[in-house]
């Protein structure tokens, strides 16, 4: 006997009206409520529908079972799914009323399903208690917002200042806004609250409760109202994207990791106040195209933490294996499809952008010898010539999708040399990471994920050598956890990776010998040692270097503009010269490789070097301590903020 004896043009119906919920784009970030299991057929189309979003969120189905008839057997797989809350019984909406309430902090329904089968809630009574739970939830946002403007409205002037910088009393307090619905972000956020706990702050992680739920702006006013942070960090968004949640006094920093769109706007840029900052990643673009002015910029490294990574156990000698962590799994040519399906919408931009395919593999091959990030640039820019971009499309389009397409053709290069040089060497290669059991020929080297914590920590150790090929960035958090794990990373070089090294060779020369207007700058190895390593590093990939060192005066006064690069930007300094901590070819790859096998004294006494400079200039200590001393000095120098 069918489970539901309903006649086709209901269930036709009811799939229909599944079908809308699930396609309005207005409601993708809030649950469903479904009232009654039947018809099942649709309530698995609405199910069906509702797929997991790229970034791990799936949608939460509250079902309401209010007329006592028993579940469809054909539905036990969904019920037992862990997206779905069921409310039993003849007062399920009242208990829905009472579920809302209780998850007032996270987003809320504002769309039903309701069955038609007898016993069922009237739809009107559904919508009532949905609309009732929205209104409860807007009161106590506004409750909320003006309790804490009230209490800002009584502090003076250098309040939270004062707090950073005086811990003698009440610790200071720091809350940071994050996502569960990411890799690094979470977990450096998570870390990042420990070492300020160990600075004596009181820290705060602020993210959603579990995969089916996205916070809504209550729980941030709750937040800041409950916790009176004295800073708030939150990664990847500026005060202005949150603006109807976020304290006007409260120090804002925002901390930059991935190219998103609402960065790359110069309204975003506009919004910054004498108490906003934004570190990190600190993208070109931001400055020199889209009005970021430069004293809010703080560019800081990706940091890893000493406390998950450490190198404190007995002795180890590592297998003879190449590990890769990475979760890029999809081929080049499945990332471009990919990325210029989301520019549907777009047929001329996806059209110029689908043109770079081979023109971004050639710069990825040229990349040794030439600038990568100019050329790619340079790519954006010829591409988007016929559609009159302007300078924020083109950021987005180079940061969204040339970088990451070059990105990816220059690691699965390495993977191809890795793959070869390991079956020819009867060694072994180990990718860790989401997808690749699934990768077309590297499914068998696949090891799965490793949670970052111990699994990782024992995955960078245990291998003789783990491997990082970046586009845009040759030092990265795997490079600093590799070292504190006590395994040895080999990254690839290529021209851009002496950039930062340039220019704090070019910083010291011209300490030292002032330039001369009267004359063009010409600054010889022989006097600068800076200069004369950089030389040497560059020889080891096949580039010849000019001495003198003559750079075009413009070019000189702009480096010379801004304060000398950190060490701690510094591939070189890192991580020492090419011939001893890379590659960039598979030859020298395979050199690499080999010795660090063959010489384990050698891997073990590169590897405590590296891990000596992470440990003063790339954890989370090292990042909260900066931190704190980059706010309470600039708002020391803040009229009407300065305690």
């Amino acid at each position: 006997m069918p489970d539901d004896p309903e006649p086709p043009p209901t269930t036709h119906a009811a799939a229909t009206a599944a079908r809308a919920i699930a396609d309005d784009r207005t409601l993708a970030d809030t649950p469903v409520v479904v009232v009654g299991l039947h018809p099942a057929d649709a309530v698995l189309e609405l199910a069906r529908a509702l797929p997991a979003q790229p970034d791990g969120y799936s949608r939460r189905l509250i079902i309401l079972e209010a007329d006592g008839r028993p579940p469809p057997p054909r539905l036990a797989s969904l019920l037992d799914d862990h997206r779905v809350t069921r409310l039993r019984g003849p007062d399920a909406p009242a208990r829905l009323a009472r579920y809302l309430d209780d998850h007032s902090l996270t987003t809320l329904p504002r769309a039903a399903f309701v069955s038609a089968a007898p016993g069922s809630p009237p739809p009107a009574d559904i919508q009532r208690v949905m609309i009732d739970a929205l209104q409860r939830q807007g009161g106590e946002t506004a409750r909320l917002r003006a309790a804490i403007d009230q209490r800002d409205a009584r502090r003076t002037p250098g309040y939270h200042a004062r707090r950073l910088t005086d811990r003698a009393g009440d610790a200071p307090r720091v809350l940071i806004g994050t996502t569960r619905f990411s890799t690094y972000v979470r977990h450096a956020s998570r870390d990042l609250a420990e070492a300020f706990r160990a600075l004596g702050f009181r820290a705060r992680v602020l993210e959603e409760p579990d995969g089916h739920s996205r916070l809504a702006p209550l729980a941030w006013l709750d937040a800041f109202h409950t916790f009176d942070p004295d800073t708030a960090i939150v990664i990847n968004y500026p005060r202005s994207t949150l603006r109807a949640v976020a304290p006007t006094s409260v120090p804002w920093v925002c901390w930059t990791q991935d190219a998103l769109p609402h960065l790359f706007d110069r309204a975003a840029a506009g919004s910054l106040t004498d108490a906003d900052f934004v570190v990190g990643h600190i993208f070109p673009e931001l400055w020199l195209s889209l009005g970021y002015p430069r004293r809010r910029l703080v560019s800081l490294p990706t940091v890893a933490c000493p406390r998950k990574f450490h190198d404190r156990d007995a002795e180890h000698s590592p297998d003879p294996a190449v590990a890769i962590i990475s979760r890029h799994a999809e081929t080049p040519d499945q990332l471009q499809r990919r990325l210029l399906a989301l520019l549907a919408w777009n047929p001329p931009l996806a059209n110029a952008l689908g043109s770079l395919t081979a023109p971004i593999a050639d710069a990825v091959r040229d990349a040794r010898a030439s600038p990568l990030s100019k050329r790619l640039s340079e790519l954006t820019a010829e591409a988007l010539a016929p559609l009159r971009a302007g300078p924020r499309e083109h950021a987005l389009a180079l940061r969204q999708f040339v970088l990451p397409v070059a990105e990816r053709v220059l690691r699965h290069q390495t993977l191809e040399w890795a793959a070869e040089i390991v079956r020819r060497r009867g060694w072994e290669l180990r990718l860790y990471g989401k997808g690749w059991e699934s990768h077309p020929t590297l499914a068998r080297h696949a090891r799965g994920e490793a949670d970052h914590g111990e699994p990782l920590r024992l995955a960078y150790r245990r291998a003789a050598v783990t491997l990082h090929a970046a586009a845009a960035a040759t030092l990265h958090q795997r490079v600093a956890e590799c070292a504190l794990s006590g395994g040895l990373p080999l990254v690839f070089w290529h021209a851009d990776s002496f950039s930062t090294a340039a220019a704090r060779a070019l910083h010291a020369a011209a300490q030292r010998q002032p330039p001369d207007r009267r004359s063009p700058p010409a600054f010889h190895t022989s006097i600068h040692p800076e200069l004369a390593d950089l030389a040497r590093a560059r020889a080891d990939l096949g580039l010849e270097s000019p001495d003198p060192v003559a750079p075009r005066p413009d070019k000189l006064d702009s480096i010379l503009a801004a304060p000398p690069p950190e060490p701690a930007h510094d591939p070189l300094w890192l991580l020492g010269p090419p011939g001893l901590s890379g590659y960039w070819d598979a030859a020298s790859l395979e050199s690499a490789v080999e010795r660090a096998i063959l010489d384990p004294d050698f891997r073990r006494r590169r590897s405590l070097a590296i891990a000596d400079k992470v440990h003063a200039h790339l954890t989370t200590d090292a990042a909260a301590h900066r931190l704190v001393s980059v706010i309470t000095e600039r708002l020391a120098h803040q009229p009407g903020i300065a305690a």
